[in-house]
Parts: structure tokens; sequence; C-alpha cells
């Protein structure tokens, strides 16, 4: 399946360079550079590309194409458990977003940036960012998911029993999305 979605992927990119449309490759970009980047063999690829979608993003003020861009750089290197370059594009995305009231992309790389405190170690501060988070009623769906989460496993690691309840919470939330990603 993803080999499929690159390959329609470099179509459009190859598609908006014939047209001169630097949006839609920057779109495009974004896109192809995010799948390449989860498969191990081509992670390096995934991060030039995408830094390529950023940098024409920057160069145009194509502001949703910049957040886009810091959300799958930082989160997929989280993911792929590269923390230092996730770190730097969480706080400089974290920075722009905050600079332009890009609220949305802040509080979803803040719940990347949980994830990454929780996997390295910074519990406290982790769980600093999480309880933030959700002291938001009206928070998205796909950020209250990552902060419990967040708060859960910290609990669980802690023997603290009201870990079921984030957990309970978190499940119901992501089969509500029925989003592949938010579910497991």
């Amino acid at each position: 399946q993803s080999t499929e979605c690159i390959s329609l992927g470099e179509k459009a990119i190859a598609l908006a360079r014939e047209l001169g449309d630097e949006e839609i490759l920057c779109h495009a970009l974004n896109n192809v550079g995010s799948m390449q980047m989860k498969i191990p063999a081509s992670n390096q690829l995934g991060v030039d590309l995408l830094q390529q979608s950023l940098a024409i993003a920057l160069k145009n003020s194509y502001h949703d194409h910049v957040a886009r861009a810091y959300c799958n750089l930082a989160g997929t290197s989280c993911t792929m458990k590269d923390y230092v370059f996730s770190r730097k594009m969480l706080d400089e995305g974290i920075s722009y977003c905050e600079a332009r009231d890009l609220d949305t992309y802040t509080l979803y790389m803040l719940s990347w940036k949980a994830r990454l405190n929780f996997e390295t170690g910074c519990w406290k501060e982790a769980c600093r960012i999480a309880e933030n988070l959700l002291n938001h009623e009206t928070q998205a769906c796909a950020v209250r998911i990552a902060a419990l989460s967040v708060l859960a496993k910290i609990k669980i690691r802690r023997g603290d029993p009201d870990a079921v309840p984030l957990l309970l919470e978190a499940k119901t939330l992501a089969f509500e999305t029925m989003e592949l990603q938010r579910i497991i």
C-alpha cells in the first residue's frame, strides 16, 4: 500500500513541477516524504523530501504546509526513535505555529513532545505537557488520545491504579475516530 501511495505521490510531484505550481509541489513532497520516512531503507530520502517541502512552504508563507511539514518531520522521527531530530523539529515547529496562532498544530506537536519526553525518560515534563493538553475540554481527538496515553503509561509504570480510566477513555476515543493510527 505504501508503494502505491509513493508512486502516486511521485506522479503528483512530477506534474506540479511541470505546471510550476509550488503549493501542489510542497503538498506532494510532504506526502511522499512522510511515507518514505517511515521505511527504514528510505528514511533519509523521506527527511530530504520533507525538508524540501518545508523550504518551499517557508519561502512562500504557506503556513499550513509549514506546520504539516514540522508535524510530519517531528512525529515520524519520534516514531523512528530519532529523538534528537524530533526534539529539534518540535521546538522549531511549535515556535513557528505559536507565533502565527496556529493553535491546532501547536497542540498536536505538544502531544508529540509529551510522547517524546515520556519515551526519553523525562516523565515529569511529559506529565506536565499531557495534563495541560487535557485541561482543554475542546481538545482535538488526536491530541487528547495522545495525552491520555502518555499519562496512562506513566501511571502504569509507577504502579498507580488510576491508569485504567485514562486508557479506557483513550480506547473509546481512538475507536470513534476509525483511524488505524489512533487505534494502534
